[in-house]
């Protein structure tokens, strides 16, 4: 699944245009969409994953114009993490 695992380096986050994964996606606007958020430099275009969507295929992370790419796709468990984990003192690790 896809994960936007670099916040602080994705142009769209530094309020600049980018959306390079959202518009090679395959099926954009559902595994892949761009939801508006206010900061301090305006609205934002955040690309936002839908992991019941994306298929993992890998299209976004390769088209990332970064060096080191914003968007990964890792295995399905680990991004998407275990239900439960540090909820309020359970499953302390």
């Amino acid at each position: 699944v896809a994960v936007l695992v670099g916040h602080e380096t994705c142009l769209n986050y530094k309020g600049m245009s980018c959306s390079i994964c959202w518009r090679v996606c395959p099926i954009r606007d559902e595994a892949i969409t761009l939801e508006p958020i206010q900061n301090a430099k305006g609205i934002l275009q955040i690309p936002t994953v839908h992991s019941d969507k994306c298929t993992g295929c890998g299209t976004c992370e390769k088209h990332c114009v970064l060096s080191e790419t914003a968007i990964r796709v890792l295995p399905r468990k680990l991004g998407l993490g275990r239900p439960g984990r540090n909820a309020a003192g359970r499953d302390k690790v």
